[in-house]
């Protein structure tokens, strides 16, 4: 069934994930491809994935520092559409080598920025909101969150459980969901507990 809101799953470094959540009709996986850092996803096992998957799109995840180019010419190998980036200075950049734009940033640093962002709106698809940065109400978190929403689609990456999930999307101003993915136990052994509760929360019941 289909979820009720976009969702965007990271962190993904396995088939048993990625085909998961491609039968749960997540919008989009995210995979490290940023050599060097922990967690990188070698090339040929992006392949083997991709020849299981269809109907989702591909994020590349650049997470540490690095330069245009790199993540360029990185996303194009992958074959992937979309470049998670922390650095807001470079989305003019990747939108113009033809890349959607995903930004991670913590909430209070998405708002230190909030003119950078407004400037760069025109080339960023999407604000991934990982982390607080420090303590909010839930009234100045949403009215944070409005503020962010209005300038560029948030994607809402912390504070979300099965058992509020979707309260979340039917009520709070965001645009859709970061969850993340996790490591195998072994391999084709997955525990999606957490993962599921939140997928399953917001799945849309098909009455007919």
């Amino acid at each position: 069934m289909p979820l009720s809101t976009y969702v965007l799953v990271t962190d993904v470094n396995n088939l048993s994930d990625a085909r998961y959540c491609a039968g749960m009709e997540v919008d989009m996986l995210g995979f490290n491809i940023q050599r060097g850092t922990p967690g990188f996803l070698v090339l040929e096992t992006m392949k083997e994935i991709q020849e299981w998957l269809a109907g989702v799109y591909y994020l590349g995840e650049f997470k540490q520092p690095t330069d245009a180019r790199r993540i360029t010419q990185a996303c194009s190998e992958y074959e992937v559409g979309y470049a998670l980036t922390t650095n807001i200075s470079q989305s003019s950049d990747l939108s113009a080598a033809g890349l959607n734009v995903v930004v991670q940033l913590s909430l209070q640093a998405a708002l230190n920025q909030l003119d950078a962002l407004i400037d760069s709106a025109g080339d960023i698809q999407f604000l991934l909101l990982n982390e607080a940065g420090e303590d909010y109400t839930e009234e100045a978190l949403i009215k944070s969150l409005k503020t962010l929403d209005e300038a560029i689609p948030v994607l809402l990456g912390f504070g979300v459980n099965g058992a509020n999930a979707a309260e979340i999307v039917e009520n709070w101003p965001i645009s859709g969901l970061a969850l993340k993915g996790s490591d195998e136990i072994s391999p084709g052994l997955k525990d999606y507990d957490s993962l599921a509760d939140i997928l399953e929360a917001i799945e849309i019941d098909d009455l007919d």
